[in-house]
């Protein structure tokens, strides 16, 4: 299984030094570090009467280990770039020796464990695997990935809902008392310019400009007349109709003889 491109980038900006006990698992470790980071290896074992522990190097140009002392550690022979030292034994006594001659120029971490999954997970602490390094390293070591922020995806920064905010309290601080202004220091001129009054005053009427004495006054001129009201006409008076046998009456004298016969 190949690595990908932001594994290549992590390999070159962090090659740590890593110091391992002599067995399978842990050794087998260390190698994969040196794919996957350009990690310098280095494997220790108590033999026997040794005063301290056996220390070999593994040189990858000539592809061997090579013997190496504490003395060495001491004085920067071994890995003197890396940026710091990862150290895994079964306890702390074991990789004690060891991590006393590093202290003195180098930042070490300590892994108490022989477990492949605790190994690989403490790394990470110091290391920060990338997405395609956690699956490279799960289907090596038989390994279950477990998606930590799941849940945070899920439900967002602010988590499900009734979880408590995490936001501090918000605090209001009381507003500074001002200072007591001093009595001997001089009155500083007011920038702003005074107004006492906001009424606009009223324009002064002027004074009407009386004839000289000498000039004699203008007469005044003379009121026209005014129009004499126009007479109302007179109304005219239509006579009453008349019928047509009225206009002409015709009266007949009657003698009174004949009207007593």
């Amino acid at each position: 299984m190949g690595l990908t491109a932001s594994a290549a980038v992590a390999a070159a900006q962090s090659a740590p030094l890593v110091i391992v006990p002599a067995r399978q698992r842990p050794l087998q470790i260390g190698f994969d570090l040196i794919r996957l980071r350009g990690a310098s290896l280095i494997s220790y074992q108590y033999a026997n009467g040794a005063d301290g522990p056996v220390l070999h190097a593994w040189d990858r140009r000539a592809n061997r280990w090579t013997g190496v002392s504490v003395e060495d550690l001491v004085a920067r022979k071994v890995a003197p770039q890396a940026p710091f030292a990862v150290l895994i034994g079964q306890n702390e006594a074991d990789v004690a020796p060891v991590a006393d001659a590093l202290t003195g120029w180098l930042r070490v971490t300590v892994i108490p464990s022989l477990n492949a999954a605790t190994i690989v997970n403490e790394l990470d602490a110091v290391l920060s695997f990338q997405p395609g390094e956690w699956r490279w390293l799960a289907a090596r070591y038989d390994l279950v990935l477990k998606d930590r922020n799941a849940a945070r995806r899920r439900w967002g920064r602010y988590g499900p809902p009734g979880t408590p905010s995490r936001r501090p309290p918000s605090r209001i601080e009381p507003p500074e008392p001002a200072a007591a202004a001093d009595p001997t220091a001089p009155e500083r001129a007011d920038p702003f310019e005074r107004v006492e009054s906001m009424r606009v005053p009223m324009e002064e009427e002027t004074p009407e400009l009386q004839p000289e004495p000498d000039s004699e006054p203008e007469p005044e001129p003379e009121p026209e007349p005014e129009p004499e009201p126009e007479p109302a006409a007179a109304e005219k008076v239509r006579p009453a109709p008349t019928s047509p046998l009225t206009r002409q009456r015709l009266v007949i004298p009657v003698a009174p003889d004949a009207a007593d016969k």
